[in-house]
């Protein structure tokens, strides 16, 4: 059965789609399918069915450094953000790469036209992957577009899924999408989130903001216990990273209580610890920050250069969904299981889904 005239059913009709909090098994199989519908190569012999039930309406151009997304609605009148992962191009690795931690609240220069203003988070403190709010700049306005023309057609739940790439994406896009300013969506409109494989999308602060908007189960991140991807990227955490009232960064009053000689000697191996994590840090920031953004700056020539912070403690966000092998992974997947990417594909995520209880 086609689904071509379902918005026109949904605005008819009047009906009103139940997305429910928490996570569905059978909804992100389902996501997986549509997602998989948009990813170029399959490294797997297995690739996931045309899913049923759900209808492509729209896909996007490429846009910044290969972003693209595409919108579905399901029979049941839910909408389908599907934002895509990393694309077998140059382009879109160094996207993942530009990894420089930039504010979740500001205003970035993208091209001599367009000017990103976006907010994803109360936190002041809260910041983001760089390359991955590049991403969201260059498919937001787009997404918003469709989301209003959508709603306008009577569509109010949406669904944002994103697979690795698109996964850290879709985290800032939950984001991005709350913190609009008032009147730019309908009231009545809800987002349920999945991010699929996901890297980490930012620091502690943006992570505490983004459990606090999603608090009761709205926005999940799934992980395959075997899958490397979500341990990105590399965190290095300092005393500047942690909060401002912890005992790390008020050693020095603590020292003045010890006497000389262990004063002198506590101060020497705390300063020589902060020094060499801090030195790790900065190096990270000029390679990962300053030194990609003048390869992405090849492809990107009007994109401003943003203002880095001074940390690259990357965490986890979102309520996690942990996925495990079961005894005839392997067999199912039909591949040598040494492969670098092997447990981070769709058809290995879904596998491991198929098997939870429902």
């Amino acid at each position: 059965m086609k689904f071509y005239f379902i918005p026109f059913l949904i605005f008819t009709l009047n009906l009103q789609a139940q997305i429910e909090p928490g996570f569905d098994r059978d909804e992100y199989i389902q996501l997986l399918e549509i997602t998989q519908q948009q990813a170029d190569t399959f490294i797997t012999k297995v690739n996931l069915p045309w899913p049923q039930g759900a209808e492509r309406l729209y896909q996007s151009e490429r846009m910044g450094l290969e972003n693209a997304w595409e919108f579905w609605l399901r029979e049941d009148g839910v909408g389908i953000i599907s934002v895509h992962g990393t694309k077998p191009l140059y382009w879109s690795w160094m996207e993942n790469f530009y990894s420089g931690m930039v504010p979740a609240n500001g205003k970035w220069q993208i091209n001599n036209q367009y000017v990103f203003d976006y907010k994803l988070s109360a936190d002041s403190n809260a910041y983001v992957h760089a390359g991955w709010l590049s991403g969201l700049a260059y498919l937001g306005p787009d997404i918003l577009e469709k989301i209003t023309k959508y709603s306008n057609e009577g569509v109010s739940d949406f669904i944002i899924i994103g697979h690795s790439q698109g996964g850290a994406i879709a985290f800032l896009l939950n984001s991005w999408l709350h913190y609009l300013p008032e009147g730019s969506l309908s009231e009545n409109i809800r987002f349920k989130t999945y991010c699929s494989a996901a890297p980490k999308p930012g620091n502690q602060y943006y992570a505490y903001d983004f459990e606090y908007i999603n608090y009761g189960g709205w926005a999940h991140r799934i992980v395959h216990s075997e899958d490397w991807v979500p341990e990105m990227p590399i965190t290095i955490q300092t005393a500047q990273d942690i909060n401002e009232r912890s005992p790390l960064n008020m050693a020095d009053e603590g020292f003045k209580q010890l006497g000389v000689v262990k004063r002198i000697a506590m101060r020497s191996v705390y300063n020589g610890l902060n020094r060499s994590v801090d030195k790790a840090r900065d190096k990270f920031i000029k390679t990962l920050a300053y030194r990609m953004y003048g390869l992405i700056a090849e492809n990107q020539t009007e994109l401003s250069e943003p203002e880095y912070a001074e940390s690259m403690a990357y965490m986890t966000c979102g309520t996690p969904i942990i996925l495990r092998p079961d005894p005839n992974y392997s067999d199912y997947l039909e591949l040598e299981m040494d492969m670098e990417f092997i447990h981070h594909t769709m058809a290995a995520y879904a596998r491991c889904a198929a098997v939870l209880p429902e």
